[in-house]
């Protein structure tokens, strides 16, 4: 992001060749990999998104993890964070992340730069001053997190989250939630800063549309607080505590990537993970290859046209009894529902993994499978789920 861009008060439409929406992946990857039950032969197939995700996918030894960066500035980031875990101590790694205080980041990404591809180190060479936050802390959303969290310390104070984390049990949390947080102005002052016109500010939208999803309602935030204060084991979210404090609680509650026992782990299975830049990269890609798939919202979020188009692929490197995760609508997304190849829903495990789910910005989690048995699919066939949850 250019100074000149920071001077006009960030009201150009992102591009997403230079703004990294999100640096952090929002979606509980623990659910999944349960989910996922991955076996020292399986290859996986996930979506870059911020990096985190996809890295933890490695603590479970898949054989292959296949990254999908739908975006570019997905794939620079997913680089990011393997040159990190690759060139830095853990110490340092959690430094540069902006887990722990620094004042050396610059040093330290002299250390990673060695490590990045050619594309994405002209990438974070133009974005310096960016990472002097700390890479976890540099996106849009993580920005307008940031706004939030001002607002929430001028109306509620800046003990008061800090209360909620200590309380003892869920009973204690909610009667301090009811009694102090949910009153007053609260709601009608978060429902403006989650007002489209708050968020084209903030985000540095213009004229152009909005990402979609569901925390963008204008009552979002109001409920994932209260989502999150009920959740029974609220010093375990970390996403929680990112929301309400702007960091994680402290380094025993970090998401796995970050964790200490896994880092050992993840650097050694680094050269694991085959980065898809496009979704025509699939193309290369063995028929029934892939054992398991972490969607998120992609499908959801694309137009018709290119969301069909990658279904097929997807569908067509997927083994039979596949495991299929995704988050959004309760069906595969409108326009590629037709064809003879089935995606069958597991509605006991979605319900179970749902209720046990961290996730704030969207649990609508979805677990099924891929069924290609030979009488009922073609190569050319694009998967029919109906599914009610």
């Amino acid at each position: 992001m250019s100074a000149n861009r920071e001077a006009r008060g960030m009201r150009e439409a992102p591009d997403p060749y230079e703004e990294v929406f999100s640096a952090q992946s929002w979606e509980d990857p623990d659910v999944e990999r349960e989910a996922f039950a991955v076996r020292p032969n399986d290859c996986v197939l996930s979506m870059a998104s911020g990096g985190c995700n996809t890295l933890a996918l490695l603590v479970d030894n898949p054989r292959e993890v296949y990254a999908l960066s739908l975006l570019p500035w997905q794939g620079f980031l997913l680089d990011l964070k393997m040159a990190a875990f690759s060139a830095l101590d853990y110490g340092e790694m959690l430094e540069f992340m902006g887990v722990r205080p620094s004042a050396r980041r610059g040093r330290l990404y002299r250390k990673v730069r060695p490590a990045l591809k050619d594309g994405s180190r002209l990438y974070w060479d133009a974005r310096l001053q960016q990472m002097g936050r700390g890479i976890i802390h540099l996106g849009c959303f993580e920005r307008y997190l940031r706004f939030v969290q001002r607002a929430i310390g001028y109306v509620k104070g800046k003990k008061l989250p800090l209360e909620l984390f200590a309380a003892d049990d869920l009973n204690s949390r909610l009667r301090l939630y009811r009694k102090r947080w949910d009153a007053g102005a609260w709601r009608p002052i978060m429902r403006f800063f989650f007002s489209k016109i708050a968020l084209r500010s903030i985000l540095g939208y213009g004229a152009e549309p909005l990402p979609d999803g569901p925390w963008l309602s204008e009552n979002r935030l109001p409920m994932l607080v209260e989502e999150a204060v009920m959740h029974v084991s609220l010093r375990a979210n970390y996403f929680a505590s990112y929301l309400l404090l702007g960091r994680f609680l402290d380094e025993d509650h970090l998401p796995p990537y970050l964790s200490r026992q896994n880092f050992s782990l993840i650097c050694s299975r680094l050269p694991r993970i085959r980065s898809l830049s496009a979704p025509s990269s699939i193309q290369a890609l063995r028929p029934s290859s892939i054992q398991k798939f972490t969607l998120s919202n992609s499908l959801e979020s694309m137009p018709k046209a290119a969301a069909r188009t990658l279904a097929r692929e997807l569908m067509r490197v997927g083994a039979h009894n596949a495991v299929i995760t995704w988050r959004g609508q309760r069906t595969i997304p409108e326009g590629i529902t037709e064809g003879a190849g089935l995606i069958q829903p597991d509605l006991a495990l979605t319900r179970e993994l749902r209720a046990r789910d961290r996730s704030l910005t969207d649990r609508r989690l979805t677990i099924a499978h891929l069924n290609k048995r030979p009488a009922e699919w073609r190569e050319d066939s694009t998967p029919r789920l109906a599914l009610s949850l």
